[in-house]
């Protein structure tokens, strides 16, 4: 049988496409095996370059280690030497030799941390801290630097802030100290501004924004991306200029990304430049015991203080610390307008801060010439400088001095020694002012409305020197309960009192008692304008003392008033 020519053409037309399929399968696997092969060789040598990665990461960390036990010795030895007795000479030498080991000290801190980055070691401990001290001794560690080239470092936390939290401290301290050395480095003039507020809070965690504001040479926005690389500074004459291994900034974004927080900057060349960045901390439960952060106390409360700096910075973050010590803070941003406000009709203060640095005169000028106004000089000064401790400071003028920044415990504990002082100092010379016998005179049962602990103390020290035992509270209310059990010739009363205050408590008693029964009451108050002796009068009160209160003040208006008692009493 003759084959069919047709099928015979179709089947040889399969036998070539089936051919062709098998050549493509073959191509196929060729490029399968390729792959493989590529892949295995990728893989290869990923692993090589995962173990030359191990091996420099492991090696910079033994390295790193190894140098940082001689440098110890050396920057130890420095520092014990610098404190033995030295030529001019030598001491230069020798601190030349600190400066330049402590440099080398930060870049081999630089390296091992950027190993442990580069090897996914880096991890943070979680202990509760207290959020100032971590602050106040990351702005130690630059204080003298800052000093050094006459550059304010200042710091506020917002009063929302929780004291304590629970995170890595030393990380934290790095981080800020890392922003706050670049600020100091790229700064030639005015300040350095570390704030610190509170952001979102869940059951998890407080988030806490920090910023550190400086007023140096800025950087250009297009380097702005560029600061957070690792080797990198920005531009190559800030390299040149300032100095840097350009690791501190890729450490600190690194540091902050494991407290699941962000950085980032702003800047305006020439005008300076602002870091910010964030940190989600938990809120730590032990309870704060420290007086200057658990908030007012009787010795300080309704105490006024005036505060004298050009900087507005630094006025606000004095003004929000004594607010939340119940003081009454008055700003002046210039000498003149200090001597304006003192020479203000009756306004006294229990305390000055005085700037060295004030555009119009100095601070121990203005002191001076505060110390000179009759009747209203006579107030504790403390000298705020930011070139470090003044010698030969007239003791005459000054209390006490503190140097930029002001650490808050330390300027509390001050504080209060000072205000205490100065009001012995008063009592010591109330013995030569006033009648030591006038109880005996001219008997009389005095009652004392006071809330300010402070104040109660030094009026009840001066009555027993006069000779009287008077009785005392700390609010109208208890006013009218002690006249129920005892009979009053005068009741000195503070016109602000919490719960009732003096006004108030005065016209309950004109309510309550006949006009032959009631006892003289004498206001005492902090700020004596014109037309409060009217408004005293209306309510029914006899007189008032204006604070501070002079001894000799309180003399005449028992005298006055007491013989007036007597006289009522056929006396």
């Amino acid at each position: 049988m003759t084959p069919d020519l047709t099928e015979i053409y179709r089947l040889q037309k399969e036998i070539d496409r089936l051919n062709e399929e098998n050549q493509a399968l073959k191509a196929d696997f060729q490029k399968v095996q390729d792959f493989e092969a590529l892949k295995s060789g990728a893989d290869e040598i990923r692993s090589l370059a995962e173990k030359a990665n191990r091996i420099q990461t492991d090696f910079l960390s033994m390295m790193s280690h190894e140098i940082r036990t001689p440098m110890n010795g050396v920057v130890g030895m420095t520092s014990l030497l610098l404190d033995t007795k030295l030529t001019p000479e030598q001491h230069n030498y020798l601190e030349t030799l600190r400066v330049s080991a402590d440099n080398l000290m930060g870049i081999i801190n630089d390296i091992l941390d950027f190993s442990k980055i580069e090897s996914d070691k880096l991890t943070l401990d979680n202990n509760s801290f207290e959020l100032r001290r971590c602050i106040e001794e990351s702005l130690d560690v630059y204080a003298q630097k800052a000093i050094d080239k006459g550059v304010d470092l200042l710091y506020m936390l917002q009063p929302d802030v929780p004291p304590y939290l629970v995170g890595d401290m030393k990380r934290l301290r790095q981080v800020i100290g890392n922003l706050v050395n670049n600020a100091i480095k790229f700064t030639d003039e005015g300040e350095i501004f570390i704030s610190a507020e509170k952001g979102v809070e869940t059951k998890e965690y407080c988030e806490i924004l920090f910023s550190v504001k400086d007023s140096g040479i800025g950087i250009p926005r297009d380097k702005l991306s560029q600061i957070f690389e690792a080797f990198t500074q920005g531009e190559s004459f800030a390299n040149r200029r300032y100095g840097g291994t350009g690791l501190g900034l890729a450490i600190a974004r690194h540091i902050i990304g494991l407290m699941d927080g962000r950085m980032w900057a702003e800047s305006t060349p020439g005008k300076g430049s602002t870091f910010y960045f964030s940190a989600k901390l938990k809120i730590a439960e032990t309870p704060t015991t420290k007086l200057y952060i658990r908030g007012q106390i009787p010795e300080l409360r309704n105490n006024r203080v005036l505060v004298v700096d050009s900087d507005q910075t630094t006025r606000q973050i004095f003004s929000v610390q004594f607010d939340s010590w119940g003081m009454k803070a008055f700003n002046a941003a210039s000498a003149k307008e200090a001597l304006q406000t003192i020479h203000s009709e009756d306004t006294y203060f229990d305390l000055g801060i005085i700037d060295m640095q004030l555009p119009d005169m100095t601070g121990i000028e203005l002191a001076k010439a505060i110390k000179e106004i009759p009747f209203k000089g006579d107030i504790p000064f403390v000298l705020i400088s930011s070139v470090g401790k003044i010698s030969n400071l007239p003791p005459e003028l000054f209390d006490a001095q503190l140097t930029k920044p002001v650490k808050l415990a330390e300027l509390f504990d001050l504080v209060l020694s000072v205000i205490a002082e100065a009001r012995n100092k008063k009592k010591l010379e109330a013995d030569h002012n006033f009648d030591k016998k006038l109880s005996d005179k001219l008997p009389l049962n005095i009652l004392l409305a006071e809330d300010n602990y402070t104040n109660q103390e030094l009026v009840i020290t001066l009555m027993r020197k006069m000779g009287y035992n008077i009785d005392s509270v700390d609010n109208g209310r208890k006013v009218l309960d002690m006249m129920e059990t005892k009979k009053y010739d005068i009741i000195l009363m503070d016109v602000q009192m919490p719960i009732m205050n003096g006004m108030e408590a005065t016209s309950a008693i004109n309510e309550q008692y006949p006009e032959g029964e009631r006892p003289y009451i004498i206001a005492i108050t902090a700020n004596a304008m014109p037309g409060d002796r009217e408004r005293f009068l209306e309510a029914g009160m006899v007189d008032y003392l204006s604070k501070p209160i002079r001894f000799k003040d309180v003399q005449e208006v028992l005298v006055r008033w007491g013989r007036k008692v007597h006289a009522n009493n056929g006396l």
